[in-house]
């Protein structure tokens, strides 16, 4: 007997569990499955025994069930084998187990009940070389089949997850400005759009902010566009940290020019954060010494808040951001005006 479960010698060597209280019944199988090739036998003389030998209901035990194919008897001291092979079933690690019943010619009656609990076929005692062999090679030849069948649909989940992870990131990038990692102008459009709609449904405030680094031409020409590029990235994250709400948007929406997509915020938090925009990139420090607004990059900003109504364009609210944005630069730039 083995006290502890053992590994499954995997379908090239099955490991066969005979599960009987009759050691002769037992010694009288193992014979012929030996003579057969079938060299990975185990024993246990009750249904106790046998769920340790299966790991039943032990936590932490291996995925892999510690046998390819049980032999149970019908009438066993602790358990009857219906009732015991229904218990093994119900672990989902030897659901997929095949379960033999072996039965005396008698116990014949009980197999409606067998098969309901689990019983993949029966061996009538006394039990004959040919149809034990017979029995077996199909028990086993259903589990390989299981089994191969198993491992690709477990492929197949896996090549679907890196599948649904790799399009994922591809969305996620395809939806990125390349260089400074904020929304681009392509997802804010549609983003802009699906907002919309969302607004005019539930009749919520939607504003949007048009901003603009001040001078980034004169910057470019002195500092080079490789600096020119580092200060569009720290422009746009300082934009970023300060769109706190999740459905806030920042984007780049072209050149120096970024926008961001506010819903739900009442007129007086627009200019608010419109305000914590231009003073989020002013305390960046970037010096500036072409500008002739301040040492340092500055920025300006348009705001612009609407209920959209079902005959308004959502054209117009970028295009009232977008006329703040030149008021603030005809006042002088470095300031948030709202339309």
């Amino acid at each position: 007997m083995n006290d502890t479960a053992p590994a499954s010698g995997g379908l090239g060597n099955p490991r066969i569990l005979l599960v009987d209280d009759s050691r002769l019944a037992r010694a009288a199988m193992r014979d012929i499955l030996e003579a057969a090739g079938y060299q990975n036998i185990v024993e246990a003389t009750s249904a106790a025994e046998a769920f340790g030998l299966l790991g039943l209901g032990k936590p932490g035990v291996a995925e892999r069930p510690a046998v390819d194919l049980v032999l149970l008897d019908g009438v066993l001291p602790d358990m009857d084998g219906i009732s015991a092979c229904r218990m093994i079933k119900a672990d989902e690690r030897l659901a997929r187990v095949p379960v033999i019943m072996v039965t005396a010619r008698e116990g014949l009656g009980n197999l409606s009940d067998a098969f309901a609990a689990g019983v993949m076929d029966y061996i009538a005692k006394p039990i004959g070389e040919v149809e034990l062999l017979a029995r077996v090679r199909s028990a086993i030849s259903f589990k390989q089949e299981s089994d191969r069948r198993r491992r690709k649909e477990e492929e197949l989940f896996k090549l679907a997850g890196r599948f649904a992870e790799a399009n994922k990131e591809l969305r996620r990038i395809t939806n990125l400005d390349g260089l400074t990692g904020v929304a681009n102008r392509r997802f804010f459009d549609q983003e802009f759009e699906r907002q919309w709609r969302r607004s005019q449904r539930s009749q919520t405030p939607l504003a949007v902010l048009m901003m603009d680094i001040d001078h980034f031409k004169l910057y470019n020409d002195r500092y080079g566009h490789q600096q020119g590029d580092e200060c569009l990235r720290a422009v746009a994250r300082a934009l970023q940290a300060r769109a706190k709400r999740p459905a806030d948007l920042v984007a780049r929406y072209g050149g120096e020019e970024f926008v961001a997509l506010l819903p739900e915020t009442p007129a007086v938090g627009v200019l608010a954060l419109a305000r914590e925009m231009c003073s989020a990139v002013a305390g960046l420090g970037l010096e500036h010494a072409s500008s002739p607004v301040a040492p340092h990059v500055t920025l300006s900003v348009g705001a612009a808040w609407a209920m959209p109504a079902r005959d308004r364009a959502k054209e117009e609210l970028l295009a009232d951001a977008d006329r703040a944005l030149y008021r603030a630069k005809d006042q002088g730039r470095n300031r948030a005006v709202a339309a």
